[in-house]
């Protein structure tokens, strides 16, 4: 949902609002997402694989790659780069929603790069999705999925894409703050948080490195 949100709507590719960041964020989504499928358990900041192979590919993968190092590591360990690529994940999302016709890819190329470029498909949901949020947001969420959501958008800085005008979305974003503080008080939540902490972290690490 968050990289749906992030695609432009008319002229495709994404949102400058995401900066360079989008693929920690969608890393550190998909990580949360494996726990609430019950493909891993986020403890004390650390991923821990269980047992049972997701029957999802994508998650599946993922299960073997992040057990292959033994013991459970820290999540930041994971948003490194080296171990794990979040640009692998970004790609492996956008794959998702282009089979999900959600999404269209457009091969592009410049000198010798090359990538691919998404464009929002007629009847995709990204309005719907929009919707779902401010709802959410209206009655201060307690779903787990929905809590994870906001503040996934709120840390890939695509609050402006739900709430254009500026009044609105500080009032949005007042609401947000409050419910990210109320995190470290409810022992259901502590994953979302420790995501969302490892994700800050390393958006703060990699603004710091290109401004050197």
């Amino acid at each position: 949902m968050v990289l749906l949100l992030a695609v432009r709507p008319q002229k495709g590719g994404i949102t400058w609002l995401a900066g360079n960041h989008l693929d920690l964020v969608l890393a550190g989504a998909t990580f949360l997402e494996m726990e609430m499928a019950g493909a891993v358990v986020i403890r004390e900041g650390r991923i821990e694989v269980l047992p049972e192979r997701s029957k999802d590919p994508f998650h599946a993968g993922l299960q073997e790659k992040l057990a292959a190092r033994g013991e459970p590591r820290k999540i930041s360990y994971w948003l490194g780069g080296l171990r794990l690529s979040p640009s692998k994940i970004k790609a492996s999302v956008l794959g998702a929603l282009e089979s999900g016709r959600e999404i269209r890819l457009e091969e592009r190329r410049f000198l010798v790069f090359r990538w691919k470029k998404p464009y929002l498909m007629p009847g995709h949901h990204a309005g719907q999705v929009i919707d779902q949020v401010k709802r959410g947001l209206s009655s201060f969420p307690r779903e787990k999925e929905m809590v994870a959501l906001l503040l996934m958008l709120d840390v890939a800085g695509l609050l402006p894409r739900v709430w254009p005008d500026r009044f609105t979305r500080r009032n949005a974003r007042t609401k947000i703050k409050q419910i990210k503080s109320d995190l470290a008080g409810n022992p259901e939540m502590a994953s979302i948080a420790a995501v969302i902490k490892a994700v800050e972290r390393a958006k703060t690490q990699r603004h710091a490195a290109s401004t050197v």
